[in-house]
């Protein structure tokens, strides 16, 4: 076996168990070794004894140094004593260490080991590199959805822990229609303000309940919502109809599922009942934008019926999906990345994980939540009582905590969308003048070109030989600068960086592409 020159006691987090254990560290490996638990898992399961362990849990894992690209120093049960690893295949693990010394010794060492390549991220480094992301937002070079998803990773939201997974916004407010119309702003919600307090009547109740929690108890922080917009129960809420979920859902409601009535059934109630609820503000998961299979119950799980006789199956889709998954994804998607999102998502973001998430600001947007899903708010190692000490830590576990803050000030807006000057290969403009400059010999074919394809900023050009070019598009650059325009005098002109070392792909393979 290899030599182990580093280990640490820790948890392996995991969006179905919490599995305790430990952590090596060799030359070339990371290595989970799992040990029974000493408490309840998520599912609820106690310790079991060795003989009755389940054959299909994976207490053993191991992962090669090398591929190790980034490691995320993060809170675990809102404290920061976690890393979130990520590697070059797209996979990532969470470890949570008895301290926050420890995850910061445990960095420290797979650093030394791993050398000046792996790329790490501490408190200090998150706000730097959120301020990086919006930037690249504001210039429109990272999607809105992209933007949201990198958000969420800073914040410390995971895939692996139900208490902490990903927020996405509702964006859209009509779900009655036969067809939307993404350039009506009556299409969409208001980002500028939280889901339960959209409509006037819930909002003068939640700030009713503020200054009441206010005078109720001095020594307690007041708060707007007793209930959060992500939790694990919201979670398995909206993923019911898809494992690890089903179970996950019936395990948090002690082995059943819950009344149908109370389950996801449609779009459109599951919307109104956020909006117009007191204690159901829940946002969407990011499964809304990309996943249409958690629309269809193809497990055939039996959910139940409701009071009226329906009996629960796939979630009823609004009108305007044609009632399809797909449909409705793709069309979740395109709201998302429609203009109108674009100017309003940073008033989102500011509720969510900036300056409006805590302090005055929060309390003016009506946006306070209760203070034990805050970070900072609680320290659960000065806790004495071991039933107070419990109690805590299942209310962060199960009812929701609040991003780690990555903005203190407000939120930038997006750039307008760019000029059809920026991509002349899509959208030539009329009287550009092309100027193809050959570098020298770069053996292009003579035989007649079969199609021309664009991918991304390239042209590929597929001749009748079988050759395969990629062509660059090059922008002007002269004393006047890359501009869409020119003074009275100079000619705009757009080139084509050819490619000098074509391949050959045959000409029967040449022939299919047509």
């Amino acid at each position: 076996p290899a030599h182990v020159v580093f280990a640490a006691p820790c948890e392996l987090v995991t969006a179905k168990r919490v599995l305790q254990g430990r952590l090596d560290l060799t030359a070339s490996h990371l290595m989970f070794r799992g040990s029974l638990p000493e408490r309840g898992t998520l599912e609820g399961e106690s310790a079991k004894p060795k003989g009755e362990r389940n054959a299909g849990e994976r207490r053993y894992r191991r992962w090669l140094l090398v591929d190790l690209v980034e490691c995320h120093h993060v809170r675990y049960m809102l404290q920061a004593r976690a890393l979130e690893m990520f590697f070059g295949d797209r996979s990532n693990v969470l470890l949570a260490f008895p301290s926050k010394a420890a995850a910061r010794e445990v960095m420290q060492r797979l650093v030394q080991q791993h050398g000046p390549g792996l790329a790490t991220v501490d408190h200090g480094r998150r706000w730097d590199r959120a301020e990086k992301l919006q930037l690249r937002w504001r210039r429109r070079e990272i999607s809105n959805f992209e933007y949201l998803m990198a958000l969420n990773t800073l914040a410390g939201r995971s895939y692996n822990d139900l208490s902490q997974y990903p927020v996405f916004p509702w964006v859209l407010a009509d779900y009655e229609s036969e067809e939307l119309d993404l350039t009506d702003a009556k299409t969409f919600r208001d980002l500028s303000k939280p889901i339960g307090a959209l409509v006037d009547k819930q909002r003068e109740f939640f700030i009713e309940r503020y200054n009441m929690t206010k005078e109720a108890d001095p020594d307690s922080p007041p708060f707007h919502y007793g209930s959060h917009y992500s939790s694990a129960g919201a979670v398995t809420f909206w993923l019911i109809r898809m494992e690890p979920f089903t179970a996950l859902h019936r395990s948090l409601q002690g082995g059943r599922f819950d009344h149908a009535d109370r389950l996801f059934h449609s779009v459109a109630s599951a919307w109104d009942n956020c909006i117009c609820s007191s204690s159901d503000v829940k946002e969407l998961v990011p499964e809304f934008y990309y996943q249409p299979e958690f629309l269809r119950n193809t497990n055939r799980v039996q959910l139940g019926t409701r009071q009226d006789g329906t009996r629960l199956d796939d979630v009823v889709l609004p009108p305007w999906a044609q009632g399809s998954p797909e449909v409705f994804v793709q069309t979740m998607r395109e709201a998302l990345e429609s203009e109108h999102v674009s100017a309003h998502l940073h008033e989102w973001v500011d509720l969510v994980f900036g300056f409006k998430q805590q302090g005055r600001a929060a309390e003016e947007a009506v946006n306070v939540f209760h203070y034990l899903t805050y970070e900072g708010a609680v320290d659960l190692d000065a806790i004495d009582d071991e039933h107070e000490r419990r109690a805590v830590q299942d209310q962060i576990l199960f009812f929701g905590q609040t991003p780690s803050q990555l903005f203190r000030r407000r939120h930038g807006k997006r750039g307008p969308p760019p000029s059809p000057f920026s991509s002349p290969l899509r959208c030539p403009p009329a009287g550009t003048k092309l100027i193809v400059v050959r570098p020298g010999p770069v053996g292009l074919p003579a035989s007649p070109v079969l199609d021309i394809c664009l991918a991304g900023g390239r042209a590929a050009v597929v001749s009748g030989d079988g050759t395969l070019c990629t062509h660059k598009w090059v922008t002007p650059k002269s004393e006047f600068g890359t501009f869409t325009f020119s003074p009275v005098g100079v000619d705009l002109a757009y080139g084509v960086d050819l490619d000098q070392a074509p391949k050959r792909l045959g000409a029967a393979a040449a022939g299919r592409t047509l």
